[in-house]
């Protein structure tokens, strides 16, 4: 086990960067804020420290929590990373899940540099909007054909699915 057990949604970058092997993680719900993604370092895969806030909710439809999806994807212009937000909710709801996108900073992927202030992928299909937990789509996996990104997401926490994304528009729609 790598973190603790509450911790949800780490994923690793496909590369070291600047010596350390770098991870995405989201550490156990607080009292204090809603869950949010932060950045962990390592030399060894083993002992991981340097933990550093990476994003919380900035957008309603990410206010509630945020997390990682599928590894980072490294582009000419940053790493770029498709997460999951849902907005707020009421006690005991999870709120609307959506998928997003931002870019990381090559060389310190501490530092987001553009993020999606609409979501790019949003439940709409009835596996999509109907099932365990309603109004889900999750992306956790991710494969490159070219500019095609084939993007592969839980839906409703019943079903599984993958959307065909340009990674062109994905990068022009963000902010």
């Amino acid at each position: 086990i790598t973190f603790p057990p509450e911790n949800k949604d780490m994923v690793l970058f496909p590369e070291q960067i600047r010596g350390d092997y770098v991870a995405l993680h989201r550490p156990a719900n607080s009292t204090f804020s809603p869950p949010q993604m932060w950045v962990a370092r390592s030399k060894d895969l083993i002992d991981w420290g340097r933990h550093q806030h990476l994003a919380g909710g900035v957008y309603d439809w990410e206010g509630g929590r945020i997390g990682a999806g599928p590894p980072p994807i490294k582009t000419d212009e940053g790493w770029l990373e498709l997460h999951h937000g849902s907005g707020r909710s009421g006690p005991g709801g999870t709120g609307v899940y959506a998928g997003g996108a931002m870019l990381l900073d090559l060389e310190d992927p501490g530092r987001v540099l553009r993020r999606s202030p609409q979501p790019i992928l949003v439940p709409e299909a009835d596996y999509e909007l109907e099932g365990f937990v309603g109004d889900v789509v999750f992306p956790t996996g991710v494969v490159e054909t070219g500019d095609t990104l084939l993007v592969y997401y839980g839906a409703a926490d019943t079903a599984t699915a993958v959307v065909e994304l340009s990674r062109r528009e994905v990068l022009d729609a963000l902010e």
